[in-house]
């Protein structure tokens, strides 16, 4: 490995643990004579969180994961050598990949996850699609990424009033011949939702999110507002029952998607029960984005002098774990 790079793993967490977060990443990422350091910011604002962090660092790039993030065991080895291939690396990143457990629907949420019909052009922040690659904001996730340390610093970092999100807003304000490399091998690992329940939370949390970026970050992006249709044609099939077939035709061609899901799917293995809810769902996820949307919307662009606004000071204690060339006993 080349000894002249060096890296910053830099962590945003809302409660800083020694033993349970700190350890675990030196323990999986100590090899291959990789020098690097890692560096804990414990706070509740994820955006101010990580810019104090780059201030901190001491590598040549910072790697930005998050606390629950799993690194596959040739992460950094994946990072340098893209930095390697390409000495004008400015921005590079890999997946967050959810990991299987035994609970029933845990492999359906990640099938909507990993599939084109459950989160488009965005399931590539998910699941390792294709090759290595110049990449856009649409495939680059904030708990899976790298940036030249001098480069991120000379902007404006993260907008501390985002989250989450604020990595599309970053990657957006960059100027256009940025090298931005996505590495599918460049993986790390996560833990899905444990529950429904926080599955249709995180998805209203997203939509949320999202309308925020869009009004923070400039012009809708159209794309992102299908959900938000798909919610109101739902609320008017329940409140304006109609059996026509033009009225049943969106929601029949939706499960007929979230089937094809299931049918192009080559990684997850579903029992019965999980085929059959599946479609429930997809249509579920779906909802509760273009919801979390429509009441992001309300909230940011129509009444946004009263709900945005610079958050107060808050305190970040910063935790430095292991330096350079050292790994504490």
């Amino acid at each position: 490995m080349n000894s002249q790079i060096k890296l910053s793993i830099l962590i945003a967490t809302r409660k800083f643990n020694q033993d349970a977060n700190a350890y675990s990443f030196i323990e999986k990422l100590n090899q291959n004579g990789i020098d690097f350091e890692i560096i804990f910011a414990e706070g509740d604002n994820p955006s101010k969180q990580r810019n104090m962090l780059s201030k901190h660092a001491q590598g040549d790039f910072i790697l930005f994961l998050d606390d629950d993030s799993i690194p596959k065991r040739n992460l950094l080895a994946c990072y340098l050598n893209t930095i390697r291939e390409h000495p004008e690396l400015k921005i590079c990143g890999g997946p967050s990949v959810l990991v299987e457990n035994d609970m029933y629907f845990t492999n359906p949420s990640i099938l909507f996850f990993s599939s084109a019909f459950g989160i488009g052009p965005v399931r590539s922040r998910y699941n390792p699609v294709g090759k290595k690659r110049n990449a856009s904001e649409k495939e680059l996730i904030l708990c899976n990424m790298l940036i030249r340390k001098d480069f991120f610093l000379k902007t404006s970092g993260f907008d501390q009033n985002l989250y989450p999100g604020e990595e599309n807003k970053f990657l957006k304000s960059i100027h256009a011949n940025t090298t931005i490399i996505y590495d599918p091998d460049a993986i790390v690992f996560r833990k899905p939702r444990e529950t429904i329940k926080l599955f249709l939370q995180q998805m209203f949390y997203y939509g949320n999110g999202r309308a925020k970026h869009l009004q923070l970050s400039g012009p809708f992006e159209y794309l992102f507002l299908i959900p938000m249709f798909f919610t109101i044609y739902i609320i008017l099939l329940v409140y304006l029952i109609n059996v026509s077939v033009v009225f049943v035709t969106p929601i029949v061609l939706h499960v007929f998607l979230s089937l094809m899901a299931i049918v192009k799917n080559k990684r997850l293995k579903l029992t019965y029960r999980q085929i059959l809810i599946t479609p429930v769902l997809f249509l579920m996820g779906h909802f509760y984005y273009g919801f979390g949307l429509i009441i992001g919307i309300l909230k940011y662009r129509i009444l946004k002098m009263l709900f945005i606004s610079s958050r107060p000071p808050q305190k970040i204690n910063i935790h430095i774990v292991k330096n350079f060339t050292k790994i504490p006993t």
